[in-house]
């Protein structure tokens, strides 16, 4: 009888090393790509609507539902969403906007439609003003340097209707908040009626100086579009 050999005998495994090729792990690759990005819509549609401080009447809109009533402003919002675009992909060299426009021509709604799409915050410069004015109170739970780095940690802040807060908080605080985000990589955009000139004194010289390297500036044009409705 013969010996009965001994040892790991590889070639009598029936494996298949060919059964997956390139294809098919670039196939895999892309269906969990394309799951991750599904949970992560998921989970920001689900904060756009708890927590990212979006006025009811904007819960039903994004960049996708903007309209522009002239072709100028459609060039605008074409920067626009291509610049969010960058965002998205990390491609932007710029991460300090502001977004000039008269009453009703769809700075808030384009200011919506950022944080629906990337996530972040919206809040009015007078509540900013307002919230952190009242963190002086002794009854207050936190600090008003607290309140502004936690306000300052958001990925994207939006602020609606600069320099309609209470003047002389807006100007303490908002050379501040650009000073917070420049260089961070997280997103800081205003919104408001003020031109240019308006708008540095309120961030102030220092703050100025940050826009001008950090910063970029978008102008809608026109009257409201609510008159026209």
């Amino acid at each position: 009888m013969a010996e009965e050999k001994k040892g790991f005998n590889l070639q009598s495994l029936n494996f298949n090393f060919s059964a997956v090729d390139d294809t098919q792990v670039e196939a895999m690759e892309k269906r969990e790509a394309e799951l991750r990005e599904k949970e992560r819509r998921a989970e920001l549609e689900s904060n756009y609507i708890k927590s990212s401080g979006v006025p009811k009447r904007y819960f039903s809109e994004s960049l996708e539902t903007y309209r522009p009533t002239n072709e100028e402003n459609k060039k605008v919002f074409e920067w626009i969403y291509k610049f969010v675009e960058k965002v998205e992909q990390k491609e932007n060299t710029k991460n300090l906007v502001y977004l000039s426009g008269k009453f009703g021509t769809g700075k808030t709604h384009i200011g919506c439609g950022i944080v629906r799409r990337l996530g972040g915050f919206i809040i009015t410069s007078l509540e900013l003003c307002i919230t952190y004015d009242s963190c002086r109170d002794f009854k207050a739970t936190e600090t008003r340097i607290q309140y502004l780095k936690k306000l300052c940690g958001a990925s994207v802040l939006v602020i609606d209707e600069i320099g309609k807060g209470v003047a002389g908080i807006e100007k303490e605080i908002m050379p501040f908040i650009v000073n917070e985000f420049y260089g961070s990589g997280k997103l800081l955009i205003f919104l408001g009626n003020e031109n240019k000139e308006q708008f540095n004194k309120i961030i102030g010289e220092a703050g100025a100086d940050r826009f001008a390297e950090a910063g970029i500036y978008f102008s809608l044009i026109g009257e409201s579009n609510r008159q026209k409705k």
